[in-house]
């Protein structure tokens, strides 16, 4: 169930902010404002982890400052590698499976790691900066293109 949640999550988010957002976005202010503007808003979309575990009692309001600030520029460094993903390829194949990928590994490193989001914010920036990374030194990346 935890991967197949993974596997809708990253459809409609890479539909939304980078099918959606950066297309839309990209007549206006073109590939390089598109690309920043629909990151800032996927970073800011993931403030909700951490203000849902401060809501919860699981975090001081210093601690979930703190977490919310680094899980946001976290989440628009990787909306910025994920719309650059969907960019090279102009589909949005490469950016959703990397999405996929790196939610299914980060989702597998809360469940073994006991601290939970907050402690594994190290361990997400590391499986999310691979996954990117191979994707985009593929040879076969041309498999994504439309």
């Amino acid at each position: 169930m935890l991967l197949l949640g993974n596997v809708v999550n990253s459809f409609l988010e890479e539909g939304l902010f980078r099918g959606v957002l950066m297309t839309q976005l990209g007549r206006v202010v073109g590939p390089v404002g598109a690309n920043l503007l629909q990151a800032g808003l996927f970073g800011v979309w993931h403030v909700v982890w951490p203000l849902r575990e401060f809501l919860d009692g699981a975090m001081d309001a210093s601690t979930a400052l703190g977490v919310g600030a680094g899980y946001t520029l976290l989440s628009f460094l990787i909306g910025l590698a994920f719309g650059g993903l969907f960019q090279a390829t102009g589909s949005l194949w490469a950016p959703w499976v990397a999405h996929t990928l790196s939610n299914s590994a980060l989702n597998v490193l809360q469940i073994a790691v006991a601290a939970g989001p907050s402690g594994t914010l190290g361990l997400r920036v590391a499986v999310e900066t691979l996954v990117v990374a191979a994707l985009s030194l593929l040879p076969g990346l041309q498999l994504f293109r439309r």
